[in-house]
């Protein structure tokens, strides 16, 4: 366990819904880095790197058996949440090989600059900038969602988090 980042972390920067301040996207980024540096670490320590790594949060219910051997080295899979023509990237699911994972996970390194080439801190549209930035290419997979609006989410979703009016201040979050 990690100490919270100070809540004025990035505070200066752009983020697009102010019920949801700069300090949660840098501790998500954050939580994402070191959690994979983590994995990096044993890679080296065992001198052999894992075919596929998934980061997902920890109140999302994974919803299908996900065959690997269908996926492929140096794309990002993501959640498929919505239709249309700019969906947007999810932000809570991810599956790819062990060196594009890293790219991923060092978002972190990159919020500031992303940030000054005008992009929001936010956790979907940071995640594109830096994917786009190193020429990842992103494939939605379907991982079915089994819930639909909610108090919390809007849409199909597989967050597990009907206590969370117990836990977060729905004042601060705008719910």
């Amino acid at each position: 366990m990690e100490d919270s980042l100070p809540e004025d972390t990035n505070s200066d920067l752009l983020v697009p819904n102010a019920s949801h301040p700069a300090n949660f996207y840098t501790s998500m980024f954050y939580s994402i880095h070191r959690s994979d540096n983590y994995r990096i670490r044993r890679e080296t320590a065992a001198n052999k790197k894992y075919d596929f790594v998934v980061r997902s949060r920890f109140d999302l219910a994974l919803n299908k058996v996900i065959d690997f051997d269908t996926l492929k080295k140096g794309v990002l899979y993501v959640s498929k949440d919505t239709d249309g023509p700019n969906p947007l990237l999810n932000d809570q699911f991810a599956i790819a090989d062990s060196d594009t994972m890293a790219i991923y996970s060092s978002t972190f390194l990159f919020l500031r600059w992303h940030a000054s080439r005008g992009v929001p801190l936010c956790g979907h549209s940071m995640l594109e900038a830096q994917l786009r930035h190193f020429d990842v290419p992103i494939e939605r997979i379907d991982i079915e969602h089994p819930f639909s609006d909610g108090k919390f989410n809007i849409g199909q979703h597989s967050l597990v988090r009907d206590d969370m009016d117990k836990w977060v201040d729905t004042k601060i979050w705008g719910y």
